[in-house]
């Protein structure tokens, strides 16, 4: 799998994705665990997956997520497999 995680800034991630036919993920903070420092505007970092596939993605990100309690923005939450929910239906999901 090729695969890249990309951080700071608010479009390094989602339009490079869209501009060059991969899939990127902007995920909830405290999923994947990071050093938080501002950056020079005062936004606060993140690391998210970038990758060819949708199951690519879903395997990075589940490799990438888990608690560190030296991350005070990590949530301390079991990670789910997000490869089991690739190509199944949404159908009847709520938001």
């Amino acid at each position: 799998m090729r695969s890249a995680a990309s951080g700071p800034a608010s479009t390094s991630q989602r339009i490079p994705a869209a501009c060059n036919g991969v899939v990127g993920f902007k995920k909830t903070l405290g999923l994947v665990p990071h050093e938080t420092a501002p950056d020079a505007f005062g936004n606060v970092s993140y690391i998210d997956p970038t990758t060819r596939t949708v199951r690519d993605n879903a395997i990075l990100l589940r490799s990438m997520a888990g608690h560190d309690p030296k991350d005070t923005t990590s949530a301390d939450l079991p990670v789910p497999n997000y490869e089991e929910a690739v190509g199944k239906s949404v159908k009847g999901m709520k938001i």
